[in-house]
């Protein structure tokens, strides 16, 4: 019988040896702590996607800009867009990033907007 795993274990069995467990080891997603907190929020706004700020108050419990994750959001999501974990929403008139503005921020040009990449497309 094999051991239940979570997402993150590697992808073996007790019962396999030790150099597969190395292997996978080796492979395994390397998400813990803020970065699954930002997974997470993305996860939640479905296909619309949501942009870094509404990610932000997704994970800091409201706009709330003292919270030690706040700033770290950005940093975050670019992290899962380049781990391939995460997609990058373009608009679709121009090609260009998808900036998403927000009523907390109404004088930024907006924030990248991301969405939870389909593992099985």
């Amino acid at each position: 019988m094999t051991a239940q795993l979570s997402l993150l274990d590697p992808p073996v069995h007790r019962d396999d040896p030790q150099s597969s467990h190395d292997a996978a080891a080796s492979v395994k997603p390397k998400l813990s702590g803020q970065l699954l907190d930002v997974l997470g929020a993305v996860i939640l706004g479905g296909p619309a996607g949501m942009s870094n700020r509404e990610i932000q108050i997704a994970v800091c419990g409201g706009n709330n800009p003292g919270h030690p994750a706040w700033n770290k959001v950005a940093t975050r999501t670019k992290t899962l867009w380049d781990r391939g974990v995460l997609d990058r929403l373009r608009n679709p008139e121009t090609g260009d990033w998808l900036l998403r503005t927000h009523p907390t921020a109404p004088d930024t040009q907006g924030f990248l907007v991301y969405r939870a990449r389909n593992p099985f497309a």
